[in-house]
Order: structure tokens, then sequence, then C-alpha cells
């Protein structure tokens, strides 16, 4: 009986016109990578500042696309060799260009570097090639450095906590060593578009969205059809009627965070390509210092999950306040207030 009510109540908060088309025109927003027109006003701006014509939006995001899609092929050719193929082709360019093709800090490209096909195939010149195992291995040098930087750091501070015979921040510093003392996964082809994904906060918004207007009239609903009193004297009544009208709104909740979550993956893998995702996360700036050996699919996944428990939490915080509203606009009125303050904190 009770996974009837849940249902029930699910279709009762789905059924209006309204909430479809809302949630299809949220979903729709989640999936538009707006960050696109604050790139395409920085270009356009720096053309003019160059004396360069300029161009329309779906041209720049048709160019974006286009160089997306370029870069992912042509990694994906260095990406796909194995440890002795990529030992063999390092060990080829140093024999035609010499030996510190990759190690050299000024780097002069030799005759013939243009040329297709390069040593990797036809789409790959041997130029591309270099610049990009000499990225690969400047953007590794960089993130172990990083870590032995706050290695270093926690040793000094280690020392000070133990003159100090602070045993905690001893046993803290203890382990941030042991934490960056393991090995960063080496970088092995680009990464293109999470850094735009995971960091953005439109996804999120529209599924608080979606989720205020869903479960902030819950138990107003019938309190402004007056039916309110004769539902709570039927069988069902109190109990069962309440447990399943905050199981739905908590089931809409992550269904509503997974849903504009997906859109706006799928808005950003059509626009400006996904590329990485079995890239560590120390390869996102933001996530440079990250402690942990996370792969950026793995991170987005912890993401995915925070998300859709967070849309559950609100889901049901809103329909519990609206259940002490004395109608449904005071409801959402709160709600607002509610959703407003919690984004703040994202």
């Amino acid at each position: 009986m009770t996974g009837k009510l849940v249902l029930y109540e699910l279709k009762k908060s789905l059924k209006d016109r309204f909430v479809k088309v809302t949630a299809v025109a949220l979903l729709v927003i989640s999936a538009v990578p707006f960050w696109l027109l604050g790139d395409y006003a920085d270009a356009m701006r720096q053309n003019k500042a160059a004396g360069v014509q300029t161009i329309s939006l779906p041209a720049y995001v048709r160019n974006v696309s286009d160089a997306g899609k370029e870069r992912k092929e042509k990694s994906r050719v260095f990406t796909e060799l194995t440890a002795l193929e990529r030992e063999a082709f390092e060990k080829s360019m140093r024999e035609k260009y010499g030996e510190d093709v990759f190690a050299s800090e000024v780097f002069i490209p030799s005759e013939g570097m243009t040329e297709l096909p390069g040593v990797l195939g036809k789409k790959v010149s041997d130029l591309e090639a270099v610049f990009m195992v000499r990225d690969f291995m400047r953007e590794n040098k960089e993130i172990q450095g990083d870590a032995e930087s706050v290695i270093k750091s926690a040793k000094a501070l280690g020392r000070d906590a133990v003159r100090s015979e602070d045993d905690y921040a001893i046993r803290r510093n203890l382990r941030i060593i042991e934490l960056y003392s393991v090995k960063r996964k080496e970088a092995r082809g680009i990464v293109l578009g999470w850094d735009r994904f995971l960091f953005s906060r439109q996804s999120a918004v529209c599924a608080f969205l979606l989720i205020l207007l869903i479960s902030a009239g819950s138990f107003t609903r019938e309190k402004d059809e007056g039916i309110r009193e004769l539902l709570m004297t039927t069988r069902n009544g109190r109990g069962r009627t309440a447990f399943a009208k905050y199981a739905a709104c908590g089931i809409t909740g992550g269904a509503s965070a997974f849903l504009c979550w997906l859109a706006s993956l799928a808005g950003t893998g059509l626009t400006v390509g996904l590329c990485g995702h079995e890239e560590s996360v120390c390869r996102l700036a933001e996530l440079r210092y990250c402690p942990w050996t996370l792969t950026i699919g793995g991170y987005a996944l912890i993401m995915l999950l925070c998300q859709m428990l967070a849309g559950v939490f609100v889901a049901i915080l809103l329909a519990a306040l609206s259940a002490f509203m004395p109608g449904g606009a005071v409801s959402y009125a709160a709600g607002v207030l509610l959703l407003g303050a919690f984004l703040r904190l994202l």
C-alpha cells in the first residue's frame, strides 16, 4: 500500500502540464553551455584589438567544436600507443631530431617536422606529436613539483609540531606526507571540456529550481484545494500519506539532479567535446593539489552522487517546510528564500 501511495504522489506531482513544460525548459537550459558566451565575447574583443574580422556566435561555436574534435582525434593516436610503442616513438624522434628534442627549454622546429604523414601516421605531424609529448612532460613535472612542495611544507610543520609536542598536528602532517608521497598518474592524453563541466553551477541551479517547483507545494496543494482535513481522516491518513509525500519528493529530487547533470554533460560533450576521463584529477587546475589519486571520471561520479544526495535533502526539506505553510504562495516564497541561501553555499 505504501508503494502505491508513493507512486500516486509521484504521478500527482508530475501531472501538471506547467511542471512538465518547465522541467523540459530547465533541462534544455542545463544543456546549453552559457559560459561559451563569455568566451565568445573575450575572443571577439581580442580580434577587434588585433584588427581581425569578427565572426558570429554560431560560427564561433562550430569552430570550437571542430577544434575539440580535431584535438581528440590527434590525442587518441598518441594515447592508444602501448608502452613499448611510445618508447619506440620517443627513440625515433630523438634519432631524427636530436637527443634534446623533448628536454630543451627552447624548442626550434626542424625542417620537415610539419609534413604528413608523421611517425604516428597520417593525422599527426612530427611537430604536433613532439609538442604533445613536451606538454605532457611539463605537466607531469609541475604536478610532481606541487606534490613535493606540499610534502616539504608538511615536514616543516611536522618538525614544529614535534617541538611543541602537538600529537594531533604530528599525525595530521604525517598523513599529508603519506598522501602526497603516492606517485600521481602520468599525463597520457589531453583533458578537454571537464573543467568547464565540473565547475559550472548551471546544472545544480536548474536542478534546485526544478526541485523547488515540484516539492514546495507537496503539502499545501491539498490545503489550497480544501481537502486536507478530509484526507487526514482516511485509513492511510497522516502517517502513510506524509511518508509517501516525503518519499516522492526525495525520488524526484534525486532524479532532477541526475537529469540536469546528464543534460549538462551531454551539452558540453556536443559543443566543446569531452576527453580525458581516465586522466588524473590533478590535470585540472582547480584540483591540482587534490591529495587522492582519483581519475577525472571518478571525481565526476562522486560529484554526481553528492549532487543527487543534495537534491534529495533539499526536496525533503522543502516538503517539510510546506507542511507548516498556510498556503502554496507562502510555501513557494519560503522555498525561494531557502534555496537562495543554499545556493550561496555552492
